[in-house]
């Protein structure tokens, strides 16, 4: 199946508010989270290893890789890393 490169505004709202709600989620728990997972992030990373798809994906499925990623530690450090900004 197939999915358009050009969404409905229907659909770019949904996703839009996917993935704020991702970010909402994400920032509220950094306060409980280790600076750094890194068990088992070296196989988790081969998984990602693949070619480039030929056809798209739904948007809630890139969405889960990202939310993967940024659980394990995949991520830069400095997304994570608490600071005062000084």
């Amino acid at each position: 199946m197939s999915y358009p490169l050009e969404p409905s505004p229907e659909d770019m709202r949904e996703m839009g508010e996917a993935a704020l709600g991702f970010v909402v989620d994400f920032l509220r728990g950094l306060p409980d989270t280790p600076a750094s997972d890194y068990d088992g992030a070296e196989e988790f990373r081969r998984g990602f290893r693949e070619d480039v798809p030929l056809d798209g994906v739904r948007f809630e499925a890139a969405l889960d890789t990202v939310r993967r990623a940024t659980a394990k530690g995949v991520t830069p450090t400095s997304w994570r890393t608490r600071s005062t900004g000084s």
